[in-house]
């Protein structure tokens, strides 16, 4: 796409922008059932052709357990709120 900047070129050039999936849960999920959903998503990703489905399909499994990712995104959302907040 010639016509589209890149990010940098955009102002963003400190925004490492990845595209990610993750599994959200309401506040006050009791911890069992998310013990058991972190436990089930964890036996999914282990599974062989699970992983070379996603693997084919070109994304990066981390697998990470939940509190990783609570902290991946208290590092995340507030760099693409404060990008946000910059559009024209």
């Amino acid at each position: 796409m010639p016509n589209v900047p890149t990010l940098a070129e955009a102002g963003f050039p400190d925004l490492d922008f990845r595209i990610w999936i993750g599994l959200l849960a309401p506040a006050g999920t009791p911890a069992p059932i998310l013990r058991q959903i972190e436990s089930g998503v964890a036996e999914i990703l282990r599974d062989p052709a699970t992983r070379s489905a996603i693997a084919t399909q070109g994304w990066d499994i981390v697998g990470s357990t939940a509190r990783e990712f609570a902290a991946f995104l208290d590092a995340e959302l507030p760099k693409l709120a404060d990008a946000a907040s910059r559009l024209p």
